[in-house]
């Protein structure tokens, strides 16, 4: 197993204490093999695990295989659930609706979130109210998403 830190100042060796990691000595790092390229500190442990010395139960638990989840193209239900700000196309949750009057059957646009009671332009029926989130709709009413 490699390590590598940056350190931006090679001077600074004695701050890899900091990291939980004895003080670095004249290019020594306890018996390990340590290169400098530019700013970069490689240190190799000899005594890490690799996936050989590893019991058989904890070496079937890390295959070594690609990802289990394909991250460019989640599931459906996954993107649903995901913070609209962390899905893969952002996006917001909100939409259009139209929305069929129960009295006279017109169908008004209305927005989901909206902040303001709707009613429809033919018979004056409240269609939704506001609420924290999405609008309520009136019982009665019917609706369904706009594509675009």
């Amino acid at each position: 197993m490699v390590v590598s830190i940056f350190l931006a100042n090679l001077e600074w060796k004695g701050h890899l204490a900091n990291l939980g990691l004895r003080h670095l000595q004249s290019g020594v790092f306890d018996g390990t093999a340590m290169v400098e390229n530019g700013g970069w500190v490689y240190i190799a442990d000899p005594h890490a695990p690799t996936r050989d010395h590893m019991s058989p139960e904890n070496r079937s638990a890390c295959p070594n295989h690609p990802l289990a989840v394909d991250l460019l193209n989640p599931s459906a239900e996954s993107e649903k659930r995901a913070h609209k700000l962390k899905r893969v196309v952002p996006r917001p949750n909100s939409y259009f609706m139209d929305v069929k009057c129960s009295g006279c059957f017109n169908i008004t646009v209305v927005f989901s979130n909206s902040q303001s009671v709707v009613t429809c332009p033919g018979c004056s029926t409240v269609l939704c109210q506001p609420t924290g989130g999405r609008a309520r709709l009136t019982e009665g009413c019917s609706f369904r998403k706009k594509i675009n």
